[in-house]
Parts: structure tokens; C-alpha cells; sequence
């Protein structure tokens, strides 16, 4: 079966819109493979938690794998469940500026995830399919947006063993790291991802080797069927057993 990640349409021409946040997780400093990383492009817009604080969830702070360990826990104990935390991602309510009230169904006001309209997260309930979204700050011209919501895709890891070797990218199994060689401007490559890794029930998975958010083949019917604008789809691979 083929592989899909999402994208913001070729030649879009939304509504500029400039989103951050104001907190991250503290990045990781690994004692086996040496590195000291953090991801700022990730995001985890759905944890706005009471005990997050600027002194301890900032990019420059930097934790031990003991510590990341420690943390992750106690995130967990809140969530209620596992997940994976990526050091430096951004966390808690994201907030920004829009050129106009008027958006499409899914808006650009980060990289690698878009945000979505109300009515459409309403259109894909109706279709069976749910993810997770979250409330955000945002204003035009000083009054607020009320139309759209975060989204937060299931993180995990999805490429094969050959599929990491064949596309050179390096893996510290201790500290989580992903190193991957640069893409080359045009070229998205193929990605062989195992299917068993799909995280049962979720329709936006992003890949934590790469990044990349990924859709399930019902995602991709419902904004077909129902002409959800503001959104592309690009073959990046294949979801082998």
C-alpha cells in the first residue's frame, strides 16, 4: 500500500499566518552517542498543562537521558497513557497572527502540521475519523480566530530497518536520535515504513525519523469526498507487512 504525507498545496495562496509557541521541551544531551539535540519544529500543541513553566521548558535547557527519562514519566502520568516526547519540541497553547478572519479548511501557520477548521475536524467526525486538536491564540488585526484548531499527530517510529539503511539515516538507540542526510530541493523520497508500527486507530502519524506527517488512506477519502480546501497529499513511500 502507498505511503502519504501531507503538505501545504503547491501553489497555495492562503492567508499568512505566523504561529509559536512560548515554551519547549528542554532538549537531550546523550552520553553514549555524544550529541546534544533538541527538534524546534516539533510540536505538541494539546499539552497545556498547569505545570509547565518557562524556567524548566525552554530550547536552552538541556537534561541528561536520566532526566528526559524522568520527565517523560511525568507526562505520562498526566496523559494517561504512553507517548513519545521529542527533546526541544514546542509545547502548550501556540498563539500568532492571521492576514485575514477567512481561512480555509486547514490552515499554514507552522511547517509541518496545519491547523483545521472546526466544521472540517465536525466533517471528518462524521466519516469515524478522530485526532487529537487543541485550542490556540489566534488574532486578526487584534480580534481573535476562534475558526480553527492545532493538531497534534501521533509520534512514533515507522521506517524499516533497510529502508533507514538504504536512505542513510542514523539511529542512537539510546537517546532516540534520527540523523538524517538533507533532501535534495524537488525531490521527496521513498520511505518503506512497517506497517505494524501504525499506531492503532490514528489517522495523522508523524514520523519520527523524518518528521514527515503521514495520513491514513480514510483521511485522505474524507478530504477528497468532501472538497477540504488548503491541503495536498505527496507519495512518499509504501506501508509494507
Amino acid at each position: 500500500m502507498k505511503l502519504f504525507r501531507l503538505r501545504k498545496p503547491r501553489h497555495h495562496r492562503g492567508v499568512n499566518i505566523e504561529l509559536a509557541y512560548d515554551l519547549h521541551l528542554p532538549q537531550v544531551r546523550c552520553d553514549i552517542c555524544g550529541e546534544t539535540w533538541g527538534v524546534a519544529m516539533m510540536e505538541y500543541p494539546a499539552f497545556q498543562f498547569d505545570f509547565l513553566n518557562p524556567e524548566q521548558y525552554n530550547f536552552k535547557r538541556v537534561l541528561s537521558r536520566q532526566e528526559v527519562g524522568i520527565m517523560q514519566k511525568q507526562f505520562e502520568k498526566v496523559v494517561g497513557r504512553s507517548v513519545f516526547l521529542v527533546p526541544g519540541a514546542c509545547i502548550g497553547k501556540p498563539s500568532g497572527n492571521c492576514g485575514s478572519s477567512k481561512l480555509d479548511d486547514f490552515a499554514w501557520g507552522r511547517i509541518w502540521c496545519p491547523q483545521v477548521s472546526r466544521e472540517g475536524k465536525e466533517v471528518f467526525a462524521k466519516d469515524g475519523i478522530e485526532f487529537v486538536t487543541a485550542e490556540m491564540l489566534l488574532e486578526f488585526r487584534g480580534s481573535p480566530i476562534t475558526s480553527h484548531l492545532a493538531m497534534q499527530p501521533e509520534v512514533t517510529t515507522m521506517m524499516t530497518a533497510e529502508s533507514l539503511k538504504d536512505h542513510e539515516i542514523s539511529h542512537c538507540v539510546a537517546c532516540g536520535d534520527f540523523n538524517v542526510p538533507p533532501r535534495k530541493i524537488g525531490y521527496m523520497p521513498r520511505y518503506a515504513v512497517d506497517g505494524s508500527r501504525w499506531p492503532r486507530g490514528q489517522h495523522l502519524v508523524t514520523m519520527l525519523e523524518t518528521l514527515d506527517v503521514v495520513v491514513s488512506p480514510e483521511f485522505m477519502d474524507t478530504v477528497r469526498r468532501h472538497n477540504l480546501a488548503g491541503i495536498e497529499f505527496e507519495e512518499c513511500g509504501e506501508i509494507v507487512p
